[in-house]
């Protein structure tokens, strides 16, 4: 008998370890939906003021705190990720509106994403919307935009995430499909 459960733990680990999620290259771009827009103040008093110390840490300058100029995006939604939103800083010259989907430049730290790019404005349909997954009883979303394989995004294998990597950046673990 303490073979069979060797063998069942052999097995076990060996695909929770093929089950591991890639990790994304730092700089990489995300599609993300706005879901909060923050006043300079509100952005200020996010974690007490934790945020704003941050960003100023990481080279951000206080003259480019503006109202609407950090937002909250979500993406990805499913049974692992529930309440997972990104705050990320807008560069200037771009006006996002709730529900709008954006290309979010991703990083580790937080206080580093910026909104790039707003690839469809809210109730304006441009070839974006939600792709899902249906996998035993779980399911997830995740966005997709008609034309991102000839853009350079990739899709990582097994799964409905893309994202577009930076220039010179190696992708394992994600197929351009």
């Amino acid at each position: 008998m303490p073979s069979c459960i060797r063998l069942f733990v052999s097995l076990a680990l060996i695909l929770l370890t093929g089950c591991t999620a890639p990790t994304i290259p730092s700089g990489s771009l995300l599609l993300r939906q706005v879901k909060e827009i923050y006043s300079r103040e509100e952005f200020l008093q996010l974690d007490n003021g934790r945020r704003y110390q941050t960003f100023l840490r990481l080279g951000g300058k206080d003259v480019d705190i503006q109202d609407g100029s950090f937002v909250n995006t979500t993406g990805y939604s499913g049974p692992y990720a529930r309440n997972r939103r990104d705050i990320a800083f807008v560069i200037p010259g771009l006006e996002v509106d709730i529900d709008d989907i954006v290309e979010m430049e991703a990083y580790a730290t937080r206080e580093k994403n910026r909104i790039t790019r707003i690839r469809q404005k809210h109730k304006q349909p441009n070839g974006c919307r939600y792709v899902i997954n249906h996998f035993l009883w779980n399911s997830y979303r995740d966005f997709y935009c008609d034309g991102m394989e000839q853009e350079g995004w990739k899709q990582f294998t097994g799964s409905f995430t893309w994202y577009k990597p930076p220039e010179g950046t190696t992708t394992d673990g994600a197929d351009s499909k």
